[in-house]
């Protein structure tokens, strides 16, 4: 299994804040088909704000990587062969159940999270459909070097027929409950090609 990601903590030493303050409200008030473009991958598809851009310095591993660093948002997607997530884990787990591949997938990638943050707060795993797709969802706020504020994760872990997925989005933790908005909003577009 490849690491989950590398990060980048110097994108939060330089805000550059020269933006108007947003609300929740406006954040609520994006329009999907107005405010969002469509990024096509091989195996996926998802919906990022406009004013995001492409990016690859935000993890080796990711298949899809956009940010704005004046906003202080980022997201990464990262995918991973199904079949070969089960083959890895049975070398380590004699006792794994493919009915619990997500279950496993979640585990295995947010306790790799947890060893490279220190994790400060977290809330509980919530389970949703996402397109007719299993997911798993945990929000988490750590405490990075070097940092005073806090920053704010949102992780969505899902499967579909071939593959598995982590969706990453972060921001600083005064901006979460306004990111949070736009997260759902670029989710909710995630959807398979298979």
């Amino acid at each position: 299994m490849k690491p989950l990601f590398s990060f980048l903590i110097f994108l939060f030493l330089f805000p550059l804040n020269s933006c108007q303050p947003e609300t929740i409200e406006e954040a609520k008030n994006l329009s999907i088909e107005r405010d969002f473009k469509l990024i096509a991958k091989n195996s996926y598809e998802i919906k990022v704000p406009n004013y995001m851009k492409p990016t690859t310095i935000l993890n080796v591993d990711a298949s899809l990587q956009y940010m704005n660093a004046n906003k202080e948002e980022y997201i990464i997607v990262i995918e991973e062969s199904k079949i070969g997530f089960i083959d890895a884990l049975k070398k380590v787990k004699e006792d794994n159940k493919e009915s619990q591949v997500l279950l496993s997938y979640r585990n295995t990638q947010f306790d790799y999270t947890k060893q490279q943050m220190q994790v400060v707060n977290r809330n509980s795993f919530s389970k949703i459909m996402i397109n007719g797709l299993k997911t798993e969802t945990v929000e988490i706020e750590v405490k990075l070097e070097g940092l005073e504020e806090l920053v704010s994760y949102y992780f969505y872990y899902i499967e579909s027929e071939e593959q598995l997925f982590t969706i990453m989005a972060w921001t600083t933790a005064s901006k979460k409950a306004i990111y949070r908005e736009k997260v759902k909003k670029m989710v909710w577009t995630f959807n398979t090609k298979n």
